[in-house]
C-alpha cells in the first residue's frame, strides 16, 4: 500500500472500532519506512486511527508527530484538529508539535467548524497545555 492505503486501511479498522493487532503491527512498520511520502490528510488520519484504537505504538507516533510538524502548513482545520485530538488522546507532549498545531490553528481558526474548535480545545485541556492566544481565539471564533 501507499500511505493512502495505509491511512485509509487504519481508518476503516478505527471506524468500526476493530483492533487487530497484526494488522495494525504491519500498518505501523510499512508507515515507519515511508512517512516520508506521507501527505497532511494520511498523516492526520493515521493519528487518528492509532488514537481511536487506542494502539500506542510510540516509534510510530514519534515520526508521526516530527512529519505532522514539518508539513503543519499543508494541514486544513479538520487535520490540525484531528492530529491535536489524537495526541491528546494519548496525552502526548510533544512540544514542537503543540508549538505548530497551536500556530497553524491560529492562522487559520476562521476555518474550523463547531466540532473542530471544540476537539482542539478538548486536545489542549486533557494534555493540561495552557495556550492563551489559541483558547482565546476558539472561545472567539465559537460566539
Amino acid at each position: 500500500f501507499d500511505h493512502v492505503g495505509l491511512a485509509n486501511t487504519a481508518w476503516s479498522y478505527a471506524a468500526v472500532l476493530c483492533v487487530h493487532l497484526p494488522l495494525l503491527d504491519a500498518i505501523s512498520a510499512a508507515a515507519l519506512c515511508s512517512i516520508a511520502d506521507f501527505a497532511a490528510q494520511s498523516l492526520a488520519i493515521t493519528a487518528w486511527s492509532l488514537a481511536a484504537l487506542l494502539f500506542h505504538h510510540e516509534p510510530l507516533l514519534a515520526v508521526l508527530a516530527a512529519a505532522a510538524s514539518a508539513r503543519i502548513r499543508d494541514f486544513d482545520s479538520q487535520n490540525l484538529a484531528n492530529t491535536a485530538w489524537a495526541f491528546a488522546r494519548f496525552e502526548v507532549h510533544d512540544g514542537p508539535l503543540l508549538e505548530a498545531l497551536s500556530a497553524a490553528s491560529l492562522a487559520t481558526i476562521s476555518d474550523f467548524d463547531a466540532q473542530e474548535l471544540a476537539n482542539t480545545a478538548w486536545a489542549f485541556a486533557k494534555i493540561q497545555v495552557q495556550d492563551g492566544p489559541l483558547l482565546e481565539a476558539i472561545a472567539a471564533q465559537s460566539l
